[in-house]
């Protein structure tokens, strides 16, 4: 099978599932970058929080995504990437369901620090994966796709 754009190159099955793997890694580690302006609102309007505060804990996940994306390049060599995933899928749900339990902005910084950590493994190796590919700016033209529709209907949803 080919597909359009690929110049008669052969798509096989297994390529398939690698980008969308890698796509859905992608757009479930986003979500920070996608929706901070509108998660600081939230926590501000509905949370409780002052505008220090809401910025202290959007900034403390930002960071934990990018000090994990920067350990990436030494964790891949020593760890298996697939045991990486598994550990950041579930420290991602560990940290989004603690969230629901903090009651300070300490411990909902802490909660929001674990899926920062988690996301930055989500995105750096599924955008590893992508660049791996047979045609890998095609590749990032559908993380970018999938990312910009998720927040499409994530924006319908809200009614924003």
């Amino acid at each position: 099978m080919t597909t359009p754009g690929d110049a008669g190159t052969p798509a096989t099955t297994a390529a398939t599932a690698s980008l969308s793997g890698a796509i859905a890694l992608v757009v479930l580690g986003m979500d920070m970058f996608i929706v901070q302006p509108g998660f600081v609102a939230g926590l501000v309007e509905h949370g409780g929080y002052d505008e220090t505060q809401a910025g202290l804990i959007a900034s403390t996940e930002m960071f934990g995504i990018a000090a994990t994306t920067v350990l990436m390049t030494w964790l891949s060599l020593r760890i298996d990437w697939r045991r990486l995933v598994r550990l950041a899928l579930i420290a991602d749900g560990l940290g989004n369901l603690l969230c629901v339990t903090a009651h300070s902005p300490g411990g909902f910084a802490a909660c929001r620090f674990l899926v920062g950590l988690s996301s930055g493994i989500l995105i750096s190796v599924g955008y590893a994966v992508a660049g791996l590919t047979a045609a890998p700016d095609r590749s990032f033209g559908w993380l970018i796709t999938f990312t910009v529709l998720k927040i499409r209907v994530l924006y319908a949803r809200l009614h924003l």
